[in-house]
């Protein structure tokens, strides 16, 4: 068990080695930060493998750390390939430490690097994993009410297989509390903002404005406040039926009772009138779209089966994003949906289409996608040098720091109060170098190629 007690000032720099009662984790550099703490890189000195260390400050990280290990143990005894390993925890100097399994980026971080049209083939590999890992949770009797695309992250850089993180807020659906507030405003389903009743579907709409976004390359729901979110709700899908409204807790905030030809109805408030229950920005955002139909016209199509898919697609994010939670798709379903099984694609004119987009479903069983340059055969070569690679960088930054350590005057030149950020061998804006080893030239020119497919879907030339 984690100790209670907490500090919020310790500070870990390159070269220290936190320790716990099973393993030495010697940290490599930074990963990030935020308001719960740090997330450094480590080695296992024992293992020589890295790992992701979440090192938990700020003062209510107890609960929070409680609540993570809680749920990973739940989800973990199911060893799902698309939900994040959790290895152990325990604590270092007063702070809670949460021992991960290294990922490589988050789908919001990726969308800011490579900020192209990301094509339907890309998409749907993305799409069954996310609903794998939900029916995962959903079998365990977990909702994870974080699905966003900063809670979904790429296990390698080169390839599409996806893990499901940060399990902070997740909740049984038995304890489940009508009101509560739960999820990111513009991944907030519509029982969550009305204060009705809700289950692990409301995991499904949040999926459903993930997979939007990665078509759109922007949200769905450009909004601020919950007013703007129920606003484009309705705008764009709806809105909720009466008897949905009449049982709402908060009904009244977004709409009010007026005098219809068939008697009293609900309608959406003009933000004037919010604004008596709420102060809202003047400058009110509608829907981009009046119909989710209209996604059809947003790309260009190569051919007849790229425009039937999309379609598959669009059929799909309506059931996902279904104003009615009790009506919304399941993840089994949604598993079992046409655009998922790609049986919409089945007929013979469809055949060059269905082959080339069938190769990126290969990460769907762990097998990985690479770029059309390589040749089947290559494929475990490829695998097998990546990973040699990743070893032997491993095992200089272990030597490195060693010999380090040796020179201890040296190190006292380090900044302990700034760690390095991880910056995928790029020089950060300050203009400061970082210790990023440089990526073999082969394995970049084996990431352009994939990269080729992942951003335009478009296949290189040989």
């Amino acid at each position: 068990m984690i100790s209670k007690a907490h500090r919020t000032d310790l500070t870990v720099r390159i070269g220290d080695v936190l320790s716990s009662s099973s393993a030495d984790y010697m940290i490599l550099r930074s990963l990030g930060s935020g308001v719960y703490g740090e997330v450094v890189k480590c080695i296992n000195l024992n293992t020589k493998k890295t790992v992701a260390v979440k090192i938990l400050k700020k003062l209510n990280a107890f609960n929070e750390a409680q609540r993570e290990m809680s749920f990973l143990q739940v989800v973990n005894s199911i060893n799902h390939p698309n939900i994040i390993r959790l290895f152990e925890e325990f604590t270092y100097r007063g702070c809670e430490c949460l021992v991960f399994e290294l990922l490589h980026r988050d789908l919001r971080s990726t969308i800011k690097v490579h900020p192209h049209e990301m094509p339907l083939r890309t998409i749907r590999p993305i799409a069954k994993q996310l609903f794998m890992a939900l029916e995962a949770l959903n079998i365990v009797g977990v909702i994870h009410t974080d699905i966003k695309l900063d809670n979904i992250m790429f296990v390698k850089w080169y390839d599409l297989r996806i893990k499901v993180i940060d399990f902070g807020l997740s909740l049984l659906v038995t304890d489940a509390i009508v009101g509560k507030k739960l999820q990111a405003v513009k991944y907030r389903s519509p029982e969550i903002l009305l204060g009705l009743p809700y289950t692990n579907t409301i995991d499904m709409w949040s999926a459903g404005c993930v997979l939007a976004h990665l078509f759109l390359q922007t949200n769905l729901f450009d909004v601020h406040s919950e007013y703007e979110m129920m606003r484009q709700v309705v705008q764009l899908l709806g809105q909720p039926e009466d008897r949905l409204l009449r049982t709402g807790i908060y009904t009244e905030k977004y709409f009010t009772v007026m005098e219809g030809a068939d008697g009293p109805m609900w309608r959406l408030k003009t933000p004037e009138e919010y604004s008596e229950y709420r102060t809202v920005d003047n400058n009110v955002k509608d829907s981009m779209l009046k119909s989710l139909d209209e996604l059809v016209c947003i790309h260009k199509f190569e051919s007849v089966a790229e425009k039937e898919d999309c379609h598959g697609f669009v059929d799909l994010l309506k059931m996902l994003l279904c104003v009615n939670g009790n009506k919304r798709i399941s993840a089994s379903e949604a598993l079992n949906h046409p655009f998922i099984t790609m049986s919409h694609l089945m007929e013979p004119r469809y055949r060059d289409y269905f082959n080339d987009v069938q190769r990126f479903m290969r990460c769907c069983t762990e097998m990985r996608l690479t770029g059309d340059k390589f040749k089947d055969e290559n494929k475990n070569k490829i695998n097998s040098t990546e990973q040699t690679k990743v070893q032997q960088q491993n095992k200089k930054d272990y030597q490195e720091l060693q010999s380090q350590e040796r020179q201890t005057q040296k190190i006292n030149a380090w900044n302990p109060c700034k760690l390095p950020i991880e910056t995928d061998g790029q020089e950060p804006e300050d203009g400061s170098k970082t210790n990023n080893r440089s990526t073999p030239s082969s394995f970049l020119q084996f990431g352009k190629e994939f990269m080729a497919c992942f951003t335009c879907g478009r296949r290189s030339s040989s």
